[in-house]
């Protein structure tokens, strides 16, 4: 539990730097699977926004939000999103998806972060390290 709570707090600070770092249009969404602006089927849910809709050249992050305290709902699995492309009733939006092909539960939530000028990175193993982020010394 506590090397994900470390994980957590690092891809969170990953992305209050990212926010920082870039120039331009930068803002965050949550998004609730279920609720009107996100659509549940199967293994994904279909974002509704005007920040994203029709707007295929964007690179969203996106993060699990998930806080037990406050009746969150866990989606333990490793999440994708993509641009619909086509005639579907859902072509132009942004679809958040479980990679594992799980369902997506009803109330999971997630953070979308829109950089107007964001620059895709792959992980690769050449770019990446295997290193885990220590705690804090206490004193």
């Amino acid at each position: 539990m506590k090397s994900f709570l470390s994980q957590l707090f690092c891809v969170t600070a990953l992305l209050a730097a990212t926010a920082t770092a870039l120039h331009g249009a930068v803002h965050v969404i949550r998004f609730k699977a279920g609720e009107a602006n996100a659509t549940i089927t199967g293994n994904s849910i279909t974002l509704d926004s005007p920040a994203l809709n029709g707007k295929a050249t964007l690179k969203p992050i996106i993060t699990q939000y998930w806080q037990a305290s406050a009746g969150g709902v866990n989606n333990p699995h490793p999440t994708g999103v993509y641009y619909v492309r086509g005639l579907t009733a859902t072509a132009g939006r942004w679809t958040i998806y479980n990679e594992d092909a799980a369902p997506m539960p009803t109330g999971a939530q997630f953070n979308v972060l829109i950089a107007t000028n964001a620059t895709k990175v792959d992980a690769t193993p050449l770019n990446s390290t295997a290193q885990t982020p220590r705690s804090p010394r206490r004193k």
